[in-house]
């Protein structure tokens, strides 16, 4: 087993590389946290918690994406799985196989990213986390500190990581149907989900806990309840992701169908969606974290208020980077790991409509208005999560239910999403006009030989 799947990695290491993108980011940044820590720690400073914060929420971003990237990894691997069913490799030889791979993919690529992060951690500290550099030194700790055997624990925790997100995909692949992989019929979903539904009403029971929690007058049930529901509450639909998505986008679009380039993207969205969420879902996750904190704050500051305490609800930039620094790199990285997991369908897509007259420009046209669908819709779905969030918790704190959200922190994610997510898809349509013109060429030119 272990044979097949190092040999069947290393040869297919192309499909591999969204993962392995994915898995350099999570070990750079866990590399961060370790290093800041351990350089705290050592000094008996309070600030050790801010590295725990980053590695806790890096974890609890990258198991999503995880579970997207590797989806749609599978889904690319399916001719590859009925092969070996046919050849009869048992459905649980596969799901390990596909387990050891992903483990392989997240300690190979944090291996790379904790070095790098071991070399940028002196120069960069003062730059990302001035607070502690001014009131706790961490500048000259950071130098004493040495952080070269933490990249075996960032390189241990991103393997446990893509083994724990990896556990679907995993289960699908050991579900692949030869006939239906090698007819070329789209893989059906599964009737009972067992592990999403499972995850579903695990966030549910979750939120209502949560919920009574903070139905309360002391500071620290409120705050830390509206903490954690915001986090649950993303989880929640990054969890009904699959549903939401694809409904979501069929709702907003429909007036796109009447012009030919929308309608093109549109229907191309669609397809994406319809096997796998992965190049929306991270984009979700990362706006809903960061604009579902910042909206927190207004009905905890109206209950504040309300209740004669000065505390001041906002966040400095140590409280940033430790809180949305990983959650935030790793989203934006898994969007773009997960459109280079798809370039290849998409290549070939775009080499098609080329064959039947589009023009190269047109074909461009395609991918940025699929690229802009994918954001909006993913912004769409974010937005969502903040406001049930928010309504959730104005309504057990107590306060004016209706009040408004702050969506604007979430908009870079958004920004930044569309940049990694169009350069790639106008990568790969690229790549399918140079096909297509090759090809065209191959057969004039086959013709003036006859």
């Amino acid at each position: 087993m272990f044979k097949l799947a190092v040999s069947d990695f290393f040869s297919r290491i192309w499909i591999w590389l969204g993962a392995l993108v994915v898995a350099v980011t999570c070990g750079l940044i866990s590399q961060y946290g370790f290093c800041i820590r351990g350089s705290a720690e050592q000094a008996g400073h309070m600030f050790g918690s801010v590295g725990f914060s980053l590695l806790l929420f890096t974890g609890m971003a990258t198991v999503p994406v995880v579970t997207a990237v590797g989806g749609s990894v599978v889904a690319r691997q399916r001719r590859s799985y009925a092969m070996w069913r046919l050849v009869g490799v048992l459905p649980g030889v596969v799901r390990n196989v596909v387990l050891v791979q992903l483990c392989m993919a997240g300690a190979i690529g944090a291996t790379v990213g904790a070095v790098v992060a071991s070399l940028l951690y002196v120069p960069t500290i003062p730059v990302l986390l001035p607070e502690m550099v001014q009131f706790s030194g961490l500048e000259s700790l950071a130098r004493l500190y040495p952080s070269w055997p933490k990249v075996i624990d960032s390189a241990l925790l991103s393997a446990a990581l893509f083994v724990l997100g990896g556990l679907g995909p995993a289960r699908r692949a050991a579900k692949t149907s030869p006939i239906a992989a090698l007819s070329e019929l789209e893989r059906p979903m599964s009737r009972r989900p067992w592990l999403r539904i499972l995850a579903l009403v695990l966030c549910l029971v979750t939120l209502g806990l949560l919920f009574a929690w903070m139905r309360s007058d002391d500071v620290a049930p409120v705050t830390n309840g509206a903490f954690y529901f915001t986090l649950v509450t993303v989880a929640l639909f990054s969890v009904l992701a699959p549903w939401v998505l694809p409904g979501c986008l069929r709702l907003w679009s429909v007036p796109l169908g009447r012009f030919v380039l929308p309608d093109l993207a549109r229907r191309g969205a669609e397809h994406a969606l319809a096997s796998s969420a992965s190049i929306e879902l991270p984009i979700t996750i990362g706006f809903g974290m960061l604009a579902g904190f910042h909206s927190m704050f207004m009905p905890l500051g109206e209950w504040y208020a309300a209740h004669s305490l000065g505390f001041d609800a906002t966040l400095n930039q140590t409280a940033q980077v430790a809180l949305f620094g990983g959650p935030i790199a790793i989203c934006l990285v898994g969007a773009m790991a997960s459109a280079l997991v798809s370039s290849g369908e998409h290549s070939r897509s775009a080499a098609s409509l080329m064959l039947v007259g589009m023009t190269p420009r047109e074909a461009l046209g395609v991918s940025l208005w699929e690229s802009l669908m994918h954001v909006v819709n993913a912004l769409l779905a974010g937005a969502l999560t903040v406001l049930v969030s928010s309504t959730c918790i104005r309504l057990a704190l107590g306060v004016f239910p209706a009040g408004g959200v702050d969506l604007l922190p979430g908009l870079p994610v958004g920004v930044a999403g569309l940049l990694f997510v169009g350069l790639v898809l106008c990568t790969s349509t690229l790549h399918g006009i140079v096909a297509a013109a090759t090809c065209v060429g191959d057969a004039a030119r086959g013709d003036v030989d006859t």
